[in-house]
């Protein structure tokens, strides 16, 4: 079996599938030529078109759109590397992700961890007795008393720019170039 780095890989992969076909085993027939009945959301006239020529799909009703891999994605609810592998081990092409799913995971970990730094910050500058005395005054005068604020998770941002950068930088967020 050959070995492919993975963007020659994924090429490799969508080269080898005729999206016509895929879309075809997948929801039928199209109603017109190139055109099917939407598989992402209800409609009564066709509104999903293929174009064979660019190999890519998509839906002029709800705007989803893409290639092959995109539409196994969509379709099947899977992530990108799941469909990607989905289609390769129809092609006899293995990919091993474990590698890049642990390195994503890991960046998806650290930013769920800033994000809630950042939310944190929010909602403790608008309990701030003096930095979120206007906003809290603002919230009320849209008649939205605190468990409204706590549940939706409202938060107050001072008019300072730098503000959240500096928190952030001293729960140890480090800047990427």
């Amino acid at each position: 079996m050959r070995e492919y780095k993975i963007r020659e890989a994924i090429e490799a992969i969508k080269s080898n599938y005729d999206i016509n076909e895929v879309i075809k085993e997948r929801i039928g027939e199209p109603q017109k030529r190139d055109f099917y009945h939407c598989p992402f959301h209800n409609e009564k006239t066709p509104s999903f078109h293929v174009n064979p020529t660019s190999q890519t799909y998509y839906c002029f009703g709800c705007e989803k759109g893409g290639d092959v891999v995109n539409f196994i994605q969509e379709y099947e609810g899977l992530s990108f590397n799941e469909a990607v592998s989905l289609l390769g081990e129809g092609i006899g092409i293995h990919l091993d992700f474990t590698k890049q799913q642990r390195d994503e995971r890991g960046v998806k970990d650290k930013l769920s961890e800033i994000m809630q730094g950042a939310l944190k910050f929010y909602i403790d500058k608008l309990k701030d007795p003096v930095d979120g005395r206007k906003a809290r005054d603002y919230l009320e005068k849209r008649e939205i008393d605190i468990e409204t604020a706590r549940k939706f998770r409202l938060g107050y941002a001072p008019d300072a720019w730098d503000l959240l950068v500096n928190h952030l930088r001293g729960l140890g967020v480090r800047e990427r170039c």
